[in-house]
């Protein structure tokens, strides 16, 4: 357990140290090539965004997943996962190829096409990744991944802001991810130095297929939903319009996100090595839960206090409409890594039907909520989307609980004191602008007496704030 527990702290040590780079590089990034570019620009790329998140997943397929949750694996196994990621990767290539004059028409703007020929080109050299990056997982090789992670941010961003200076507007979005996704291979295979030494086995793809594939249909859902608005509203308003959400979903998602992604590397390949003790694993997992509820509680109501200051200095008063859309999508996006501890210890137990149950159900009412919003603008469909998420915790708290053993109740009493110290923040930041117009006193002063109103309540109800951070800092 003490073995578990310190390759936990490593992990999520070197996970928060990569998050906390990526947010910063890509945060300064994005505030630079925001004041390079116009709203468009973003919004050309956001309506071709579903067509290239879908495709993501259905490379992968749950693949992924499925050799990290393996106890024994041979090489036979990874090879052939890499030669059918490979394989998806080539034909959905190829499919958007020749969809790309379609997607142009059904948005009515032919500049589309050799944008969407150039966009497909990544999902080639992402589904070269897959494997190495799995394997970076199994093995708990968790100051690999934040270096491959910092590094090919850092190279794109950098790639995008001398583009978007030299006036390729949207093309230096483009040819940025295109770069960026060629960097992510090269650094992969410099790190991992595997290649496949074998064909393909059916009897390894049959294994795999059959618990991944019920992980990709609920990522596939829920990746659905949440592209939509990308679609509806490029379809509906004008490319601008669409540029003002994907710019508020960006900055909303970048903590929260990355986050994510730090819990699933954390949490999910320990969980895997510990799942044949149940009791252990979820004595590890409701650590995790208060953990992840403080740290996230924290960045998503910080940023969504101060989002309007952050806004208008940052990327200037051309972009004044994404600070109330901005608002609502961090309350959105606040409750994805809470989702993602609950997911990974799911996973983990080999019950990837709970998965698949609990994103249909949420995905379902969610439409829904999403159709009953079309109708009224962008914000309401914000807020629909808020209300979405939050019911969507909910329902997979439910369902997990007889895998789990943890009821509903027990579940939500993880989120409680992290939630009442968001309160006190937010309350704490909105008198500080209240008090002063000036934006950069309501972000340093109205930042810092939020947080340590949040630092305080948490600690008086009773959260070890100290060992919080005595034990992420500890080497050993």
């Amino acid at each position: 357990m003490s073995n578990v527990s310190s390759q936990l702290r490593r992990g999520f040590a070197w996970s928060l140290i990569e998050k906390l780079s990526l947010q910063g590089v890509r945060f300064l990034i994005g505030v630079v090539m925001a004041r390079l570019l116009d709203p468009s620009d973003y919004g050309m790329v956001g309506m071709l965004t579903v067509f290239i998140v879908i495709s993501d997943l259905l490379i992968n397929s749950g693949i992924g997943s499925a050799l990290n949750q393996m106890q024994v694996r041979e090489e036979r196994d990874y090879s052939t996962a890499f030669l059918f990621n490979l394989t998806i990767g080539l034909i959905l290539y190829v499919v958007l190829y020749f969809l790309s004059g379609a997607i142009a028409t059904f948005y009515e703007i032919v500049e589309l096409k050799p944008i969407m020929k150039l966009l497909a080109l990544t999902l080639i050299l992402k589904s070269l990744c897959v494997v190495p990056s799995t394997i970076l997982q199994i093995e708990l090789r968790f100051r690999a991944i934040s270096a491959i992670a910092v590094l090919n941010a850092l190279f794109v961003g950098l790639c995008g802001i001398y583009m978007a200076y030299r006036g390729y507007g949207v093309y230096a979005l483009v040819y940025s991810s295109i770069l960026g996704s060629a960097g992510n291979v090269v650094l992969h295979y410099i790190i991992v130095r595997w290649w496949p030494r074998t064909g393909f086995s059916w009897v390894s793809f049959k294994h795999m297929f059959f618990y991944g594939s019920k992980l990709m249909v609920s990522l596939l859902i829920g990746t659905l939903y949440s592209n939509m608005f990308p679609l509806f509203i490029g379809k509906v308003y004008s490319a601008a319009t669409l540029g003002f959400y994907s710019r508020a979903r960006g900055y909303a998602d970048l903590p929260s996100n990355t986050f994510a992604m730090v819990i699933c590397r954390a949490c999910f390949p320990v969980f895997c090595k510990e799942n044949s003790d149940k009791e252990a694993m979820m004595r590890t997992y409701g650590v995790m839960m208060r953990y992840v509820a403080f740290f996230e509680v924290f960045m998503m109501v910080l940023l969504l206090s101060l989002s309007e200051p952050l806004i208008l200095v940052l990327i200037t008063d051309k972009w004044q409409p994404c600070v109330n859309l901005l608002k609502v999508l961090c309350f959105a996006s606040l409750w994805l890594p809470i989702q993602e501890v609950t997911l990974s210890a799911v996973k983990a137990l080999g019950n990837s039907s709970v998965v698949m149950v609990a994103q249909i159900c949420a995905s379902a009412l969610s439409i829904l909520i999403l159709i009953v919003t079309l109708q009224f603008d962008i914000l309401v469909m914000c807020i629909g989307a808020a209300v979405a998420s939050v019911i969507s915790l909910i329902i997979l708290f439910s369902i997990s609980k007889k895998t789990l053993g943890f009821t509903l109740f027990s579940q939500l009493k993880f989120l409680a004191v992290p939630i009442v110290g968001g309160v006190a923040m937010y309350a704490s930041v909105w008198l500080i602008m209240s008090l002063t117009g000036n934006y950069y006193i309501q972000i340093f002063v109205g930042g810092l007496a939020g947080a340590v109103a949040y630092l305080a309540v948490t600690s008086l109800l009773g959260f070890p704030v100290r060992e919080v951070f005595a034990k992420i800092t500890n080497k050993n």
